[in-house]
């Protein structure tokens, strides 16, 4: 799990000369975090994913839609999606 806490034994100053600890370089590029393109950059991905909730593809299922994370977020504790669940009409 990214980033390392602290006190990972990872980072201890004792291995230091046989443990380098670098960040996810893939991450790092210009075209992973920025390309509009949801195959293959983290912007496209956003956006898409935005997208798709607004538009309400997938059925309007979060949960259902790749470009969105953390789908836990969306399920209630009942196990419901959000998205099945009534909407107040809002004006």
């Amino acid at each position: 799990k990214e980033p390392l806490p602290p006190d990972s034994p990872l980072l201890d100053p004792e291995i230091a000369d046989r443990c380098r600890v670098f960040h996810h370089f893939a991450s790092g590029a210009r075209i992973t975090r920025l390309d509009v393109d949801p195959e293959k950059g983290m912007a496209g991905r956003c956006v898409q994913g935005l997208i798709d909730v607004l538009e309400g593809n997938y059925g309007g299922d979060p949960t259902k839609m790749p470009y969105v994370v953390n789908k836990e977020a969306f399920v209630k504790s009942s196990g419901t999606p959000n998205a099945q669940r009534p909407t107040p009409n809002i004006q």
